[in-house]
């Protein structure tokens, strides 16, 4: 029991494993061998300068495509929200100036409705003016009794001095 690590060597020579072509192992061999600069068959801290620095920019490279392709993605989405915005925009829009000409339209309604029964009132003859003083005073009662009058009256006595006698 030591503190290293053990180191195993090779006593058989190396084969190609079925699922490799032929060129492909002779470069793998030709690399480790070259790696392997003290010949012990085990690539130690010291001879992996090379291909670590080749390693670390391969992954640098790779991170670097995933970054730009997360940056795609991101910009994709963001026309994606800013297309969808734009429709969700053009359909409130609609729908407000929908209930903006509800609501005119209604209001247009009672305009003219209102515009009428001024239209009525002004041209009341004096008959009709009485009869609905009246109505509004003391309701179905043939005449106006004093307290309903007091009733009527007590809340607009400030209209008083616009009677024209």
């Amino acid at each position: 029991m030591g503190g290293g690590y053990s180191v195993e060597t090779y006593s058989q020579p190396l084969i190609c494993p079925s699922d490799c072509d032929a060129q492909t192992w002779q470069q793998i061999l030709m690399l480790y061998d070259r790696l392997d600069s003290n010949g012990d068959h085990a690539i130690e801290n010291s001879e992996l300068q090379a291909i670590s620095k080749l390693h670390i920019n391969n992954e640098i490279k790779r991170m670097e495509i995933k970054m730009e392709e997360a940056k795609n993605s991101h910009e994709q989405k963001l026309r994606f929200i800013r297309a969808s915005n734009a429709q969700e925009m053009h359909r409130l829009r609609e729908k407000l100036a929908q209930k903006v000409k509800r609501t005119t339209d209604e209001y247009d309604e009672r305009k003219i409705k209102f515009d009428d029964h001024i239209k009525y009132l002004k041209n009341m003859e004096d008959i009709d003016r009485a009869r609905k003083f009246k109505h509004a005073v003391s309701g179905q009662k043939k005449t106006i009794e004093f307290w309903d009058f007091y009733n009527y009256m007590r809340y607009r006595v400030d209209d008083i001095p616009n009677i024209v006698w």
